[in-house]
């Protein structure tokens, strides 16, 4: 192959597959327990694929979704720990689907960068919470949610 010659070669999905649905929000910074969500928003505008209330995000649609928590753990403790939680509606069993883990030795402070990302596959309605676990103090920063209802 010379300079003056190209190939192209990927592939272009055949049928309806692609995003369906994009919901991003933050999260306050410097709190602990249930984290409040500050702000979101939704592509399209409005959605019924997404709900967010009471600092749950719900999706209201079965099918897959890719989830994606980012953002800066801090302490100044023994531990710290986020979790990404999911409540089944249905079944009220919830099961911690991202955990971000910050543990030095005692009392140091610490800081870290992260980004996690989860695809699952949801059947009925299920609800999303971030929270924040820790013995003494820490606190997240930027922290971010962006969750893609993708079509197969």
């Amino acid at each position: 192959m010379n300079l003056d010659e190209y190939k192209l070669d990927f592939v272009i999905p055949k049928g309806a597959c692609g995003l369906e649905s994009i919901l991003f929000a933050n999260y306050k910074e410097n709190q602990k327990g249930m984290l409040p969500i500050t702000n979101y928003d939704t592509l399209p505008n409005p959605t019924t694929i997404f709900t967010v209330a009471n600092n749950e995000i719900a999706l209201n649609e079965a099918g897959f979704y890719e989830i994606t928590l980012s953002g800066k753990l801090s302490k100044n403790a023994q531990s710290a720990t986020l979790y990404l939680e999911m409540i089944d509606y249905g079944t009220s069993v919830m099961e911690n689907i991202i955990t971000v883990e910050l543990t030095t030795n005692a009392f140091q402070s610490s800081t870290m960068f992260f980004s996690q990302t989860k695809i699952l596959q949801i059947d009925a309605i299920k609800s999303l919470r971030v929270y924040l676990s820790s013995n003494d103090t820490a606190f997240t920063n930027q922290l971010n949610i962006t969750i893609k209802k993708i079509r197969i």
